[in-house]
């Protein structure tokens, strides 16, 4: 687990492409537990962030890289909601409102999926802490 936090670590200091690869290497980590694959999407959103920022100043166009990071992300996410790990409605809530997943809720896709499991103003029936 620790070089899925330095991956975080690497995309938080602008160093996406470094963190993207090394990512890729510990993909099969993210098929072993759902809450192994969330952080793998946060660690995905991390890294479109800071390819947003890079493209940018580059050369005013974001887009390649963050798309594919994004794409990364997305996958995991709808992956993990078909599973059922967003019935928990503390993640739910993580991925609605925490920093580090605002790139991937930018995504069409994303927003659609975060809609569909809070329809009708709750988390489509999903569990909470509350009694």
């Amino acid at each position: 687990m620790f070089r899925l936090r330095e991956t975080r670590s690497l995309a938080a200091a602008g160093h996406h492409q470094r963190a993207a690869r090394e990512l890729e290497s510990l993909a099969k980590l993210a098929e072993t537990k759902a809450s192994t694959a969330f952080r793998f999407a946060r660690a995905w959103s991390l890294c479109a962030r800071a390819a947003e920022e890079h493209e940018s100043m580059a050369d005013g166009a974001p887009g390649k890289l963050r798309d594919k990071y994004g794409q990364s992300g997305a996958k995991i996410l709808r992956s993990l909601a078909a599973q059922g790990y967003f019935r928990d409605a503390k993640a739910l809530k993580e991925l609605q409102q925490d920093p580090d997943f605002a790139a991937l809720r930018k995504r069409a896709d994303v927003a659609a999926l975060t809609d569909e499991l809070t329809a009708a103003g709750t988390p489509a029936g999903l569990a909470t802490d509350e009694k």
